[in-house]
């Protein structure tokens, strides 16, 4: 079979990913049903802050890596020695922040820095398979992540008590990628494998500032969800971390496209080529947005089915939501691409705004519309995204 191929690789990985984000949607979904929904609305916000920890951490360094390994402008073992070191220092940092939280009495947020450390394996795991464009590697570490999740917590299920279900999907959500990761570096080639005992420690993040920045205000945004508990109350995040899953599996077949076509586009030979890469995976963009029509026109009757009638206010959210993610599916790939060519300061930048516009809006329209109020917070800031892409993709075309 023909590896290759970045349509392959890009609709293998959409597929896996799928997969993946149906099964974490399952998890929420179950967990969901048998926690109040202020419990869940807590857990939710554990998850989020994980998250944006270690997207924070990671400060653009995997796809800058990815680039320069495909580029062939970096030594492969300078990279080996930042991975290690980033590895270590998120462990140190968030190991002491987890037993900080768990003194001040935040036994629940205690968890948000070991999802941050299982991400952070995962995230470097996958960097030398996709530079060498292997991602169906990573296909595989990810399955065996959700596969890992779902054993977790289902099997937890039979022993723990239902007031423990939120415990239960953040232990899931930590040994899963964990474990993921481990599977990753145990199929990947040695030149594939960016794990190595033989490394001298190197500042992780040098060279990655712009990549960094957009990676770490796309990680922030992560932080809605918590955001808008301090504002709305945990049942209003709980409303809304219920379903905010639910369309990840059409923006992670747009950010299969990007993934993949990160290293060629690094290496075509103009513009022009780059562009042409993007077009010939515009049939997999064009299933996500019309994934995205299908959940919001069917959304009130998934989330009377999945949820149950507590969470009925969830559906006009997910609507929300799949407004949001047809933006996202066609900001993904523009974004990847003036990456990939070089002007990811600009990039960083219009994302780095956009996530402090939304965090801002969800501030405001949370106080006053709740979990409404942040999904129209967030189809504002990717609506004025892809204006700003499209605006600069134009200015490269007509500068040329």
């Amino acid at each position: 079979m023909n590896w290759n191929s970045p349509q392959r690789q890009a609709l293998v990985i959409a597929l896996a990913s799928g997969v993946a984000q149906v099964s974490t949607a399952l998890l929420y979904a179950v967990a969901a049903r048998g926690t109040p929904i202020a419990q869940f609305g807590y857990a939710v916000s554990a998850i989020a802050l994980g998250t944006a920890i270690a997207g924070v951490f990671d400060f653009g360094t995997t796809n800058y890596w990815v680039r320069e390994i495909a580029a062939k402008t970096t030594d492969p073992r300078v990279i080996r020695s930042r991975a290690a070191t980033r590895i270590l220092v998120v462990s140190i940092a968030c190991i002491g922040v987890g037993a900080l939280l768990s003194a001040v009495g935040a036994h629940l947020f205690a968890y948000s820095p070991l999802i941050a450390i299982a991400l952070t394996l995962r995230q470097v795991s996958e960097v030398g398979p996709r530079a060498a464009l292997a991602s169906h590697l990573t296909v595989i570490g990810l399955l065996w992540d959700r596969g890992m999740s779902l054993a977790i917590f289902f099997v937890g299920r039979l022993w723990l008590p239902d007031d423990s279900q939120g415990i239960l999907l953040c232990w899931s959500l930590i040994l899963g990628p964990a474990f993921g990761a481990v599977v990753l570096g145990a199929i990947s080639r040695g030149d594939r494998r960016l794990l190595s005992r033989d490394f001298r420690p190197m500042l992780p993040w040098r060279g990655s500032l712009h990549f960094g920045i957009f990676g770490s205000s796309v990680a922030l945004q992560n932080l809605d969800v918590s955001l808008l508990s301090s504002i709305a109350g945990p049942a209003a995040a709980g409303a809304y971390g219920a379903v905010s899953r639910w369309t990840q599996p059409m923006t992670l077949l747009a950010n299969s496209v990007a993934v993949t076509n990160l290293p060629l586009t690094a290496n075509a030979g103009s513009g022009r080529d780059a562009v042409s890469i993007i077009r010939r995976s515009a049939a997999l963009l064009a299933v996500a947005l019309l994934g995205c029509m299908l959940v919001a026109i069917a959304s009130t009757q998934l989330v009377a089915i999945v949820l149950g009638d507590a969470y009925s206010s969830s559906s006009d959210i997910l609507r929300l939501m799949c407004g949001a993610a047809a933006f996202i599916i066609i900001n993904q790939p523009l974004a990847s691409l003036l990456q990939a060519r070089r002007d990811e300061r600009f990039v960083g930048t219009l994302v780095a705004g956009g996530v402090a516009v939304h965090l801002g809006t969800v501030a405001v329209l949370g106080s006053t519309l709740g979990a409404v109020g942040a999904g129209w917070a967030l189809i504002v800031v990717q609506a004025s995204l892809l204006l700003g892409l499209l605006c600069r993709l134009c200015w490269r075309a007509v500068a040329r």
